[in-house]
């Protein structure tokens, strides 16, 4: 679960870093607009050739790989964001399926604040108590009901599933 979390954050702060190579593109066409620009772009290409002026009709390196960062950088970022809830759902699928049982106490409960056809996804934060084992704290989150979510307070004993090598922790129905 904290790795989709990592990657979660990730795409988020890549997508917030896009506006780099976005603005690169308008300066890297910007010999191209004539008068002061082209002044700029030939000057700079006595330094770094290429990087401002574009050879023949093709763009310059600068705008060419700003465009391609641009574009790489949001399909990724995308993927990042939208596709860990995927991720996490097959995770719990699969601890739920695979996973050792035990019985855990609710520490803690918040709102994450994403809502799925206005029922909350809510984060817990639990103590794990595998029976014959060290007890461990872990959080995980689940689409619940409104309804459903007055029964799940802090101090409530809960059944659920864990990957004894991550220790990542599923809620059981």
């Amino acid at each position: 679960m904290q790795r989709i979390k990592i990657l979660q954050k990730l795409g988020v702060w890549m997508f917030a870093l896009m506006w780099i190579p976005f603005t690169c593109i308008f300066v890297g066409i910007i010999g191209e607009e004539g008068g002061w620009g082209a002044d700029f772009a030939r000057w700079v290409d006595q330094l770094l050739p290429g990087l401002l002026m574009g050879r023949g009709s093709g763009l310059s390196i600068l705008a060419t790989v700003s465009m391609t960062l641009t574009f790489t950088m949001s399909i990724v970022s995308m993927l990042l964001i939208f596709g860990t809830p995927f991720l996490s759902s097959r995770l719990n699928k699969r601890i739920l399926q695979t996973g050792r049982a035990a019985t855990a106490e609710i520490l803690s409960v918040e709102n994450t604040g994403t809502y799925i056809n206005d029922a909350p996804v809510v984060r817990f934060g639990l103590e794990v108590r595998p029976q014959g084992e060290t007890p461990f704290t872990s959080e995980t989150e689940r689409l619940l009901s409104f309804s459903r979510l007055s029964a799940l307070q802090p101090g409530t004993i809960i059944p659920v599933r864990y990957d004894p090598e991550t220790l990542d922790v599923a809620m059981e129905e």
